[in-house]
């Protein structure tokens, strides 16, 4: 069985998901900005850092568009660094919008109940990228360390290009020399 092109469908599967997800923690930190702006709410720090990470979480369909035209453009160990930086952001912008909410008051106005029930989602939508890239991350690494230890080392090439080797048999080498 051809791993690279199943991992392929995958991979294409999980970058779609981030990028759809993404888009949609754009417009809400957008629509939290623009309600907040408004009506002269001032505590909107956390949807501009949702805006910054989710216009750097917007080199994910680069990546996929420049592996197309050059499959060596990227390597494993380049993709899995990003992806990882891009964890650690989305885990710092997550945590940011859950702390900055005050959503406590009981009298205030509609725009202000909007702007709750908003940062709400987009702190959810923020964690549910970090669950995604984390195990895309899991899976990429899984199947690189399985390919290591089957003798077919493919971190220095692309996701494109690796020729994965996975087997039952990789996990239980006979002979530990490759």
């Amino acid at each position: 069985m051809n791993y690279t092109s199943v991992f392929q469908v995958f991979r294409t599967v999980m970058f779609s998901i981030i990028t759809v997800v993404d888009i949609s923690v754009l417009s809400l930190a957008a629509r939290i900005i623009l309600l907040s702006v408004t009506n002269d709410y001032e505590d909107f720090a956390y949807a501009g850092l949702a805006i910054v990470i989710s216009s750097l979480t917007f080199t994910i369909p680069v990546i996929i568009f420049v592996q197309a035209i050059r499959p060596q453009a990227f390597t494993i160990v380049t993709e899995l660094s990003w992806l990882g930086f891009l964890s650690l952001a989305w885990v710092a912008s997550a945590g940011f919008s859950v702390g900055s909410a005050v959503c406590n008051l009981h009298d205030s106005q509609a725009w202000f109940k909007e702007i709750c029930v908003e940062t709400g989602v987009l702190s959810g939508l923020s964690f549910a990228l970090v669950l995604t890239l984390l195990s895309y991350i899991a899976a990429l690494l899984a199947v690189n360390i399985v390919s290591q230890m089957h003798c077919s080392p493919v971190w220095k090439s692309s996701v494109a290009t690796a020729k994965f080797k996975l087997s039952a048999s990789a996990l239980y080498p006979e002979d530990n020399r490759c």
